[in-house]
């Protein structure tokens, strides 16, 4: 009977035991079912709210103009080059006392040219500049870098330094390489090749006045 009895009672412990489990386990279930509808998935509500918010500066944020481009790539020769002629201004006296080859144009002549011709080129740079990645475009690029730096040479050998023989060096390597970025650059964008074609006759002329300059002095 003892026995039965003992058997019977843990019987009973176990069954209320597994009730209390239930409904600790019932508990925040019904807890969470209680909640307001308002209250429910804050973090998606949150997530939602910040993709919104990109989504409004996304929007927000306008693209540059296409004007920029433009003006970044005309800007830089035509700095580069008034930068040149700034250095070289004080020491132009000296052009006055050459014995110059007929035809020869005067300092301020040869300094407006020179910015136009700088100008063109940088209009012909942005078409490098938005073509595809490619040898030719390197190759381009190239030469127009190459161009731009002898121009911004020549100046300062002729004006600022006095030097005849290497100015006429310089010149002739100008007009070459004005041919060679036209080549170049045709191969790329045909248009864009005709605005080199000033810089190419100017280059000529140079070359034939700093090498008549270096002949008669």
């Amino acid at each position: 009977m003892a026995l039965r009895r003992k058997k019977t009672q843990d019987k009973r412990n176990k069954t209320r035991g597994d009730t209390r489990d239930e409904k600790a386990i019932e508990t925040p279930v019904r807890e969470i079912r209680g909640i307001p509808r308002t209250y429910d998935f804050p973090l998606q509500r949150a997530d939602d709210r910040a993709w919104q918010d990109e989504k409004t500066e996304e929007v927000e944020t306008l693209p540059p103009p296409p004007w920029l481009s433009w003006a970044i790539c005309v800007a830089i020769p035509v700095l580069a080059g008034a930068f040149a002629i700034a250095l070289t201004f004080p020491f132009v006296a000296a052009y006055a006392r050459f014995v110059k080859p007929p035809f020869a144009a005067s300092p301020q002549t040869l300094a407006w040219t020179a910015i136009a011709v700088e100008a063109a080129m940088g209009l012909a740079c942005h078409f490098i500049w938005k073509a595809p990645a490619s040898r030719l475009r390197t190759s381009a690029f190239t030469s127009c870098v190459i161009l731009g730096a002898l121009h911004f040479a020549w100046p300062l050998l002729l004006f600022h330094f006095g030097l005849l023989l290497a100015a006429a060096l310089g010149a002739i390597l100008l007009a070459i390489a004005a041919y060679l970025a036209i080549d170049n650059l045709e191969r790329l964008h045909s248009s864009a090749a005709w605005l080199l074609l000033p810089h190419f006759f100017f280059a000529a002329y140079l070359a034939y006045l700093s090498t008549g300059i270096a002949l008669l002095n």
